[in-house]
Protein backbone atom coordinates (compact mmCIF):
# COMPACT_ATOMS: atom_id res chain seq x y z
CA UNK A 1 0.00 0.00 0.00
CA UNK A 2 1.35 3.60 -0.72
CA UNK A 3 1.77 5.88 1.95
CA UNK A 4 -0.91 8.07 2.11
CA UNK A 5 -0.73 9.58 5.95
CA UNK A 6 1.92 11.65 7.78
CA UNK A 7 1.86 11.67 11.18
CA UNK A 8 3.84 13.81 13.46
CA UNK A 9 3.18 12.86 16.97
CA UNK A 10 3.22 16.01 19.33
CA UNK A 11 2.41 13.96 22.03
CA UNK A 12 1.47 11.01 23.81
CA UNK A 13 1.50 10.39 26.84
CA UNK A 14 -1.81 9.27 29.18
CA UNK A 15 -0.11 11.22 32.06
CA UNK A 16 0.61 11.90 34.72
CA UNK A 17 3.29 13.72 33.36
CA UNK A 18 2.90 17.06 31.57
CA UNK A 19 4.30 18.04 28.38
CA UNK A 20 3.46 15.19 25.69
CA UNK A 21 -0.21 14.59 26.16
CA UNK A 22 -2.22 13.33 23.25
CA UNK A 23 -1.56 15.69 20.05
CA UNK A 24 -1.09 14.20 16.30
CA UNK A 25 0.00 16.53 13.42
CA UNK A 26 -1.73 15.07 10.06
CA UNK A 27 -1.34 15.81 6.46
CA UNK A 28 -0.99 13.84 3.35
CA UNK A 29 1.99 12.21 2.58
CA UNK A 30 4.34 14.03 -0.19
CA UNK A 31 2.10 17.12 0.02
CA UNK A 32 3.12 19.76 -1.78
CA UNK A 33 1.22 22.56 1.27
CA UNK A 34 2.61 23.10 4.52
CA UNK A 35 -1.42 22.84 5.68
CA UNK A 36 -1.89 20.10 8.44
CA UNK A 37 -4.24 19.33 10.99
CA UNK A 38 -4.46 18.21 14.59
CA UNK A 39 -6.26 15.80 15.95
CA UNK A 40 -6.39 16.54 19.63
CA UNK A 41 -3.72 19.31 21.56
CA UNK A 42 -2.19 18.49 24.30
CA UNK A 43 0.98 19.54 23.33
CA UNK A 44 1.40 22.19 20.44
CA UNK A 45 3.91 24.99 19.84
CA UNK A 46 6.49 23.72 22.32
CA UNK A 47 6.91 20.87 20.48
CA UNK A 48 6.92 22.17 17.16
CA UNK A 49 9.72 24.07 18.79
CA UNK A 50 11.53 21.34 19.96
CA UNK A 51 11.27 19.57 16.17
CA UNK A 52 12.26 23.03 14.20
CA UNK A 53 15.49 22.85 16.80
CA UNK A 54 15.79 18.90 15.99
CA UNK A 55 15.27 20.21 11.93
CA UNK A 56 18.10 22.62 12.13
CA UNK A 57 20.81 19.95 13.68
CA UNK A 58 20.00 17.47 10.90
CA UNK A 59 20.07 20.08 8.06
CA UNK A 60 23.51 21.42 9.03
CA UNK A 61 24.66 17.05 10.15
CA UNK A 62 24.84 18.00 13.22
CA UNK A 63 24.79 14.56 15.25
CA UNK A 64 24.49 14.20 19.16
CA UNK A 65 24.83 10.79 21.20
CA UNK A 66 21.38 10.30 22.34
CA UNK A 67 20.07 10.28 18.20
CA UNK A 68 18.29 7.31 18.07
CA UNK A 69 17.28 7.07 21.81
CA UNK A 70 14.14 7.27 23.20
CA UNK A 71 14.25 9.27 26.97
CA UNK A 72 12.84 6.68 29.35
CA UNK A 73 13.51 7.05 32.60
CA UNK A 74 13.12 3.68 33.87
CA UNK A 75 15.10 1.19 34.15
CA UNK A 76 17.36 3.06 31.90
CA UNK A 77 17.33 6.63 31.47
CA UNK A 78 17.26 5.76 27.66
CA UNK A 79 16.23 3.16 25.44
CA UNK A 80 16.67 2.77 21.58
CA UNK A 81 13.77 3.80 20.22
CA UNK A 82 13.65 0.23 17.51
CA UNK A 83 12.62 -1.24 20.91
CA UNK A 84 9.53 0.49 20.74
CA UNK A 85 8.85 0.75 17.05
CA UNK A 86 7.73 -2.06 14.58
CA UNK A 87 10.42 -2.41 11.48
CA UNK A 88 6.98 -2.48 9.51
CA UNK A 89 6.32 0.79 10.07
CA UNK A 90 8.12 3.77 8.13
CA UNK A 91 9.13 6.10 10.92
CA UNK A 92 11.48 8.87 11.58
CA UNK A 93 12.76 11.13 14.16
CA UNK A 94 11.46 14.83 13.75
CA UNK A 95 9.46 15.82 10.82
CA UNK A 96 9.07 14.29 7.63
CA UNK A 97 11.73 14.61 4.94
CA UNK A 98 9.45 15.75 2.53
CA UNK A 99 7.62 18.36 4.94
CA UNK A 100 11.24 19.35 6.00
CA UNK A 101 12.11 20.05 2.12
CA UNK A 102 8.71 21.93 1.95
CA UNK A 103 9.17 24.14 5.21
CA UNK A 104 13.03 25.57 3.58
CA UNK A 105 11.12 26.05 0.22
CA UNK A 106 7.95 27.65 1.30
CA UNK A 107 9.16 30.01 4.32
CA UNK A 108 12.19 30.81 2.29
CA UNK A 109 14.84 29.23 4.08
CA UNK A 110 18.65 29.36 3.69
CA UNK A 111 19.59 25.66 3.48
CA UNK A 112 23.33 27.16 3.09
CA UNK A 113 22.56 29.13 5.72
CA UNK A 114 20.16 27.36 8.05
CA UNK A 115 22.47 27.58 11.21
CA UNK A 116 20.66 31.42 11.31
CA UNK A 117 17.32 30.91 10.90
CA UNK A 118 14.78 32.01 13.95
CA UNK A 119 13.55 28.96 15.63
CA UNK A 120 10.76 30.73 17.21
CA UNK A 121 9.14 32.39 13.81
CA UNK A 122 9.25 29.06 11.92
CA UNK A 123 7.90 27.20 14.79
CA UNK A 124 4.90 30.03 14.76
CA UNK A 125 4.78 29.84 10.84
CA UNK A 126 4.55 26.15 11.12
CA UNK A 127 1.98 26.85 14.02
CA UNK A 128 -0.22 28.82 11.24
CA UNK A 129 -0.61 25.95 8.76
CA UNK A 130 -2.12 24.43 11.26
CA UNK A 131 -5.89 26.19 10.62
CA UNK A 132 -8.14 22.61 12.12
CA UNK A 133 -8.49 20.88 15.42
CA UNK A 134 -10.29 17.90 16.02
CA UNK A 135 -11.02 17.45 19.28
CA UNK A 136 -11.66 14.08 20.87
CA UNK A 137 -12.91 15.18 24.00
CA UNK A 138 -12.61 17.81 26.39
CA UNK A 139 -10.35 16.61 29.06
CA UNK A 140 -7.46 19.11 30.10
CA UNK A 141 -4.93 16.40 28.98
CA UNK A 142 -6.35 16.58 25.21
CA UNK A 143 -6.95 20.46 24.90
CA UNK A 144 -4.64 22.25 26.96
CA UNK A 145 -2.10 23.34 24.37
CA UNK A 146 -5.05 24.61 22.21
CA UNK A 147 -6.61 26.82 24.93
CA UNK A 148 -2.97 27.88 25.51
CA UNK A 149 -1.95 28.68 22.33
CA UNK A 150 -5.33 30.63 21.30
CA UNK A 151 -3.95 34.35 22.27
CA UNK A 152 -1.21 34.00 19.21
CA UNK A 153 -4.09 33.90 16.99
CA UNK A 154 -4.66 37.66 18.04
CA UNK A 155 -1.21 38.83 17.17
CA UNK A 156 -0.60 40.87 14.05
CA UNK A 157 1.77 38.28 12.76
CA UNK A 158 -1.01 35.54 12.63
CA UNK A 159 -1.75 35.24 8.67
CA UNK A 160 -5.15 33.61 9.29
CA UNK A 161 -9.06 35.05 9.63
CA UNK A 162 -9.83 32.13 11.89
CA UNK A 163 -8.95 29.14 13.94
CA UNK A 164 -11.07 26.26 13.98
CA UNK A 165 -11.86 24.23 16.92
CA UNK A 166 -14.40 21.01 15.27
CA UNK A 167 -15.82 18.59 17.68
CA UNK A 168 -19.15 16.71 18.93
CA UNK A 169 -21.58 18.43 20.51
CA UNK A 170 -20.50 17.24 23.72
CA UNK A 171 -16.83 18.57 23.31
CA UNK A 172 -17.93 21.79 22.09
CA UNK A 173 -20.51 22.49 24.58
CA UNK A 174 -17.81 21.97 27.22
CA UNK A 175 -15.22 24.23 25.59
CA UNK A 176 -17.81 26.83 25.52
CA UNK A 177 -19.36 26.58 28.85
CA UNK A 178 -16.35 25.78 30.90
CA UNK A 179 -13.24 26.52 28.92
CA UNK A 180 -13.91 29.71 26.57
CA UNK A 181 -16.22 31.49 29.58
CA UNK A 182 -14.09 34.64 31.01
CA UNK A 183 -13.30 32.59 34.15
CA UNK A 184 -11.31 29.49 32.81
CA UNK A 185 -9.87 31.77 30.06
CA UNK A 186 -10.83 34.40 27.78
CA UNK A 187 -14.30 33.87 25.28
CA UNK A 188 -11.98 33.91 22.36
CA UNK A 189 -14.96 32.69 20.48
CA UNK A 190 -16.86 35.80 20.94
CA UNK A 191 -18.77 37.34 17.49
CA UNK A 192 -16.64 40.73 17.46
CA UNK A 193 -13.95 38.74 17.46
CA UNK A 194 -14.34 36.01 15.62
CA UNK A 195 -11.01 34.31 14.70
CA UNK A 196 -11.70 31.21 16.76
CA UNK A 197 -14.67 29.20 16.03
CA UNK A 198 -16.46 26.53 17.60
CA UNK A 199 -17.27 24.12 14.87
CA UNK A 200 -20.09 21.24 15.90
CA UNK A 201 -19.65 18.13 13.82
CA UNK A 202 -22.39 15.61 13.67
CA UNK A 203 -22.09 12.15 14.88
CA UNK A 204 -20.89 9.65 12.30
CA UNK A 205 -21.83 12.03 9.34
CA UNK A 206 -18.91 12.76 7.05
CA UNK A 207 -17.07 16.67 6.79
CA UNK A 208 -15.20 18.18 4.82
CA UNK A 209 -11.76 19.50 6.05
CA UNK A 210 -11.80 22.73 4.48
CA UNK A 211 -7.75 23.63 4.44
CA UNK A 212 -6.97 19.74 3.50
CA UNK A 213 -9.69 19.57 0.34
CA UNK A 214 -8.17 15.58 -0.22
CA UNK A 215 -9.08 14.77 3.96
CA UNK A 216 -12.62 14.18 4.82
CA UNK A 217 -13.75 13.03 8.14
CA UNK A 218 -15.96 11.16 10.08
CA UNK A 219 -16.38 11.06 14.52
CA UNK A 220 -17.61 8.40 16.07
CA UNK A 221 -19.36 9.00 19.23
CA UNK A 222 -17.49 6.26 22.09
CA UNK A 223 -18.08 5.11 25.69
CA UNK A 224 -14.87 6.41 28.25
CA UNK A 225 -15.81 5.47 31.67
CA UNK A 226 -18.57 7.31 33.74
CA UNK A 227 -19.04 10.17 35.69
CA UNK A 228 -16.75 10.70 38.90
CA UNK A 229 -19.82 12.46 40.74
CA UNK A 230 -22.74 9.90 39.41
CA UNK A 231 -21.69 6.73 38.02
CA UNK A 232 -24.57 6.24 35.98
CA UNK A 233 -23.76 9.29 33.63
CA UNK A 234 -21.44 8.35 30.83
CA UNK A 235 -18.66 9.84 29.97
CA UNK A 236 -18.13 9.89 26.04
CA UNK A 237 -15.33 10.54 23.51
CA UNK A 238 -15.00 10.50 20.28
CA UNK A 239 -12.96 8.21 17.25
CA UNK A 240 -12.20 10.02 13.92
CA UNK A 241 -12.18 7.98 10.96
CA UNK A 242 -10.24 9.75 7.91
CA UNK A 243 -10.72 8.98 4.34
CA UNK A 244 -8.10 10.27 1.42
CA UNK A 245 -10.26 10.90 -1.24
CA UNK A 246 -7.22 10.39 -3.56
CA UNK A 247 -6.16 7.43 -2.84
CA UNK A 248 -9.31 6.16 -1.26
CA UNK A 249 -7.27 5.36 2.11
CA UNK A 250 -8.33 5.53 5.54
CA UNK A 251 -6.71 6.14 8.64
CA UNK A 252 -8.16 5.63 12.16
CA UNK A 253 -7.06 8.40 15.37
CA UNK A 254 -9.18 7.36 18.73
CA UNK A 255 -9.68 9.36 21.58
CA UNK A 256 -9.82 7.42 25.00
CA UNK A 257 -11.74 4.80 24.90
CA UNK A 258 -12.97 1.56 27.03
CA UNK A 259 -14.04 -1.75 25.62
CA UNK A 260 -17.85 -1.63 25.21
CA UNK A 261 -19.92 -1.80 28.14
CA UNK A 262 -22.86 -3.88 28.45
CA UNK A 263 -25.36 -1.01 28.76
CA UNK A 264 -24.13 1.02 25.86
CA UNK A 265 -26.55 0.74 22.91
CA UNK A 266 -25.51 3.58 20.72
CA UNK A 267 -22.07 4.86 21.41
CA UNK A 268 -20.34 1.12 21.02
CA UNK A 269 -16.26 1.18 19.23
CA UNK A 270 -18.08 -1.80 17.95
CA UNK A 271 -19.95 1.10 15.52
CA UNK A 272 -16.30 1.91 14.02
CA UNK A 273 -15.20 -1.28 13.34
CA UNK A 274 -18.56 -2.21 11.47
CA UNK A 275 -18.08 1.17 9.41
CA UNK A 276 -14.94 -0.33 8.26
CA UNK A 277 -15.41 -3.55 7.47
CA UNK A 278 -18.75 -1.94 5.59
CA UNK A 279 -16.90 1.09 3.68
CA UNK A 280 -13.24 0.10 3.73
CA UNK A 281 -11.71 -2.32 1.64
CA UNK A 282 -9.09 -4.09 3.76
CA UNK A 283 -6.04 -3.06 1.69
CA UNK A 284 -7.60 0.67 2.36
CA UNK A 285 -7.39 0.67 5.65
CA UNK A 286 -3.92 2.73 6.19
CA UNK A 287 -3.51 2.43 10.64
CA UNK A 288 -5.23 2.91 13.06
CA UNK A 289 -4.43 4.82 16.36
CA UNK A 290 -5.63 3.96 19.78
CA UNK A 291 -5.10 4.36 23.28
CA UNK A 292 -3.43 1.50 25.68
CA UNK A 293 -3.23 3.32 28.84
CA UNK A 294 -2.57 0.57 31.15
CA UNK A 295 -0.51 -2.94 31.58
CA UNK A 296 -2.45 -6.22 31.78
CA UNK A 297 -1.53 -5.98 35.64
CA UNK A 298 -4.37 -3.35 36.05
CA UNK A 299 -7.78 -4.67 36.91
CA UNK A 300 -10.70 -3.61 34.11
CA UNK A 301 -12.61 -2.03 37.03
CA UNK A 302 -9.63 0.13 37.71
CA UNK A 303 -8.67 1.06 34.24
CA UNK A 304 -11.51 4.20 34.27
CA UNK A 305 -12.99 4.64 31.20
CA UNK A 306 -9.49 2.61 28.86
CA UNK A 307 -7.96 -0.18 27.44
CA UNK A 308 -5.31 -2.51 28.38
CA UNK A 309 -3.60 -4.85 26.26
CA UNK A 310 -6.17 -7.89 26.51
CA UNK A 311 -9.24 -5.59 25.68
CA UNK A 312 -7.12 -4.22 22.46
CA UNK A 313 -6.77 -6.94 21.29
CA UNK A 314 -10.29 -8.58 21.44
CA UNK A 315 -11.03 -5.24 19.60
CA UNK A 316 -8.81 -5.98 17.08
CA UNK A 317 -10.16 -9.53 16.60
CA UNK A 318 -13.51 -8.20 16.43
CA UNK A 319 -12.41 -6.06 13.78
CA UNK A 320 -10.49 -9.05 11.73
CA UNK A 321 -14.24 -10.90 12.40
CA UNK A 322 -16.18 -8.60 10.98
CA UNK A 323 -14.04 -8.15 7.30
CA UNK A 324 -14.58 -12.19 7.83
CA UNK A 325 -18.06 -11.79 7.58
CA UNK A 326 -18.29 -8.88 5.11
CA UNK A 327 -16.03 -10.87 3.10
CA UNK A 328 -17.71 -14.31 3.61
CA UNK A 329 -13.97 -15.72 4.18
CA UNK A 330 -11.94 -17.37 6.37
CA UNK A 331 -9.29 -15.82 8.84
CA UNK A 332 -6.34 -17.03 7.18
CA UNK A 333 -7.56 -15.63 3.76
CA UNK A 334 -8.47 -12.06 5.30
CA UNK A 335 -5.14 -12.11 7.21
CA UNK A 336 -3.15 -11.76 4.00
CA UNK A 337 -5.00 -8.46 2.75
CA UNK A 338 -5.86 -7.25 5.79
CA UNK A 339 -3.07 -5.25 7.52
CA UNK A 340 -3.69 -3.76 10.69
CA UNK A 341 -1.11 -0.93 11.48
CA UNK A 342 -1.29 -0.48 15.00
CA UNK A 343 0.36 2.96 16.70
CA UNK A 344 -0.49 2.89 20.94
CA UNK A 345 -0.48 5.72 22.48
CA UNK A 346 -1.22 6.80 25.69
CA UNK A 347 0.20 4.92 27.81
CA UNK A 348 0.01 6.02 31.72
CA UNK A 349 3.48 6.43 32.77
CA UNK A 350 2.92 5.35 36.04
CA UNK A 351 5.55 4.15 39.39
CA UNK A 352 7.46 0.99 38.16
CA UNK A 353 10.87 -0.74 37.48
CA UNK A 354 10.22 -0.87 34.01
CA UNK A 355 8.60 1.45 30.82
CA UNK A 356 5.23 0.23 30.56
CA UNK A 357 5.21 1.25 27.28
CA UNK A 358 8.05 -1.13 26.96
CA UNK A 359 5.96 -3.65 28.81
CA UNK A 360 2.48 -2.92 26.68
CA UNK A 361 3.93 -3.49 23.99
CA UNK A 362 5.06 -7.08 24.62
CA UNK A 363 2.17 -8.19 26.30
CA UNK A 364 0.36 -6.46 23.00
CA UNK A 365 2.93 -9.25 21.14
CA UNK A 366 2.53 -11.69 22.96
CA UNK A 367 -1.64 -11.71 22.71
CA UNK A 368 -1.23 -11.13 19.01
CA UNK A 369 0.88 -14.59 18.76
CA UNK A 370 -1.59 -16.39 20.94
CA UNK A 371 -4.45 -15.40 18.86
CA UNK A 372 -2.60 -15.59 15.26
CA UNK A 373 -2.81 -12.53 14.13
CA UNK A 374 0.36 -12.46 12.45
CA UNK A 375 -1.31 -9.24 9.99
CA UNK A 376 -0.81 -6.97 13.42
CA UNK A 377 1.84 -4.96 13.21
CA UNK A 378 2.19 -2.92 16.51
CA UNK A 379 4.42 0.26 17.65
CA UNK A 380 4.37 2.82 20.10
CA UNK A 381 4.07 6.01 19.63
CA UNK A 382 6.45 8.00 20.56
CA UNK A 383 6.69 12.09 21.05
CA UNK A 384 8.35 14.58 18.19
CA UNK A 385 8.42 11.05 15.67
CA UNK A 386 6.60 11.51 12.32
CA UNK A 387 5.22 7.94 10.79
CA UNK A 388 4.21 7.32 7.27
CA UNK A 389 1.24 5.70 7.21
Amino acid sequence: MDKTFEVTILGTSGGPIDGNNQSFMVRPAFSKELNSINVDGGVVISQIIELVKYMKRSVMNIHEGSDGLVESFYENDMEHERLFTNPFHDCQKGFGTNFIKLVIEKLNLDRSNIDSINIMRVSLQIYEKIKEYYVTHAHLDHISAIVLNTPYIYSKAYSNKTMKICGLPFVIDALDEHIFNDKIWPNLTAEKDGRLELVKLENKQCSQIKSIPQFSIIPFTVCHGQSVSNETVPVYSTVFVLNDKISNNTLVICGDLQHDPPTERLNKISNVWKYLADYVKPQSLSGIIIECSSTSIVRDCQLYGHLSPPLLIEEMISLRDMYCKKYNTTKPLIDKILKLNLIVTHVKMENMDKDPRLIILEELNELKEAHDMTNLHISISLQGYTYLL
